[in-house]
C-alpha cells in the first residue's frame, strides 16, 4: 500500500503525539486534533496554515456528538465508527486505527482548539490505520 505524503505525516504525528509507542490503547481513548486556515494559494500543497496541533480525549467528542444525528436522524458516534474501521484494519493486519480531526477555522478567527471542536457545526474525521 502506498500512503499519500499527508497520511504519511499524519500517521508519523498520531504515533508520536499520541505516545502509542509506549501505550497503543490511546488510540482508542484519545483523538488527534488540528485546526487548519485556509491560505490563498493555489497550489494544492500549501491550501491550509496548520493553527494548533492537540491530544484530545475521546470523552470529549463523545459529548461534542452526544444530541447530534446522521440525515436519518440516526445517532452519530464517533466511538463506534473508530471501532468499527479499527476492527477492519486488524482484519487487513493492521494493529487498529487512530482517529485524526481537522477543523478549518475561518481568516482572522483564533479559537483554541478545544471550543472550535465544539462549536464548529462540521469537522472532518479522518481514520488513519495503525502500522506495525
Amino acid at each position: 500500500m502506498t500512503l499519500t505524503p499527508t497520511r504519511d505525516t499524519l500517521t508519523v504525528s498520531a504515533w508520536n503525539l499520541l505516545e502509542l509507542t509506549q501505550d497503543i490503547t490511546r488510540a482508542q481513548t484519545h483523538i488527534l486534533a488540528l485546526t487548519l486556515r485556509r491560505t490563498d494559494s493555489s497550489n494544492p500543497r500549501t491550501y491550509y496554515d496548520l493553527v494548533e496541533v492537540e491530544v484530545l480525549p475521546m470523552t470529549l467528542l463523545d459529548s461534542i456528538y452526544s444530541n447530534r444525528g446522521d440525515l436519518n436522524m440516526n445517532p452519530v458516534s464517533p466511538r463506534l465508527v473508530l471501532k468499527q474501521d479499527a476492527e477492519q484494519r486488524k482484519h487487513d493486519g493492521g494493529l487498529g486505527s487512530v482517529m485524526v480531526m481537522s477543523i478549518e477555522l475561518p481568516k482572522g478567527e483564533n479559537r483554541p482548539l478545544r471550543d472550535a471542536s465544539s462549536e464548529v457545526s462540521v469537522s472532518m474525521l479522518k481514520f488513519l490505520g495503525i502500522l506495525c
